[in-house]
């Protein structure tokens, strides 16, 4: 329906507007199959989200800082989009993340995970096996990005020529672009306590995991991140079709 970057724009431009302007203006962004987890308590459709953010308390025309987006088509496809964002609002620094999906001549959002970092705890609001899953996928991904260069080359089998990661706002397209990107980043060690939502986009077969954290290179002091993955079955396992990272500065 156009280039992600702009719809991305536009529709946070339009969200927040509402959102900031009185919470409760929020759900009409939402339908019955919508689920959002705010600070880690998970709610779904409409009517369940709606009341959620009237009962959040949030101030009205609450002061808000976008400072990085990025957009991608989602590997869910028919015309579905992540879209992820950092910024600060309300005092804290918050991370965002939405799958949105076509409805009529616009979007509604499907999934919304956001994290300003007051809730330290994960709850899961999934069945147990996708828990399993993502606890596994994520130590997997991890033990072999943090543990060398030849290490991280073995994550090579959960690309594929469709894959899509964006880097601190560069997108890379491809197992082959991805791979090169990764030799160049610096060899890190990311803190095993992570804050981790997990949403069923379709079941156990496309699932979006969202994770915030730290990680220290060589040693020096950490820094924050955030990082969401879209990982879809195929076969008898898993595959990224969708994957952002953004350091959070403050």
């Amino acid at each position: 329906m156009g280039d992600p970057n702009t719809v991305g724009k536009a529709f946070l431009e339009a969200y927040y507007a509402a959102l900031d302007k009185n919470a409760s203006n929020a759900g009409n962004f939402y339908q019955a199959a919508s689920t959002l987890s705010f600070e880690g308590k998970t709610v779904n459709g409409q009517q369940a989200i709606t009341q959620e953010f009237a009962g959040l308390g949030l101030p009205p025309n609450a002061q808000r800082r976008i400072t990085a987006t990025d957009a991608q088509n989602s590997c869910c496809g028919n015309g579905a989009l992540l879209i992820f964002c950092t910024g600060e609002w309300m005092g804290h620094q918050y991370q965002e993340v939405f799958q949105l999906v076509p409805t009529g001549g616009s979007y509604y959002i499907h999934n919304c995970i956001c994290r300003i970092g007051i809730n330290t705890s994960n709850s899961f609001n999934v069945p147990a096996e996708a828990v399993e899953l993502t606890k596994g996928f994520v130590q997997h991904y991890y033990s072999q990005y943090d543990g060398g260069l030849d290490s991280r080359a073995q994550l090579q089998s959960l690309y594929t020529n469709t894959s899509v990661v964006s880097i601190e706002g560069t997108t890379y397209t491809g197992t082959q672009n991805i791979m090169e990107k990764f030799k160049e980043m610096p060899i890190v060690q990311n803190d095993p306590n992570m804050l981790v939502d997990v949403h069923c986009v379709n079941g156990l077969d496309i699932v979006l995991i969202f994770l915030a954290g730290q990680l220290s290179i060589d040693g020096q002091n950490p820094m924050k991140f955030a990082q969401t993955f879209l990982i879809q079955k195929s076969g008898g396992s898993y595959i990224i079709g969708n994957q952002t990272f953004r350091l959070n500065y403050g």
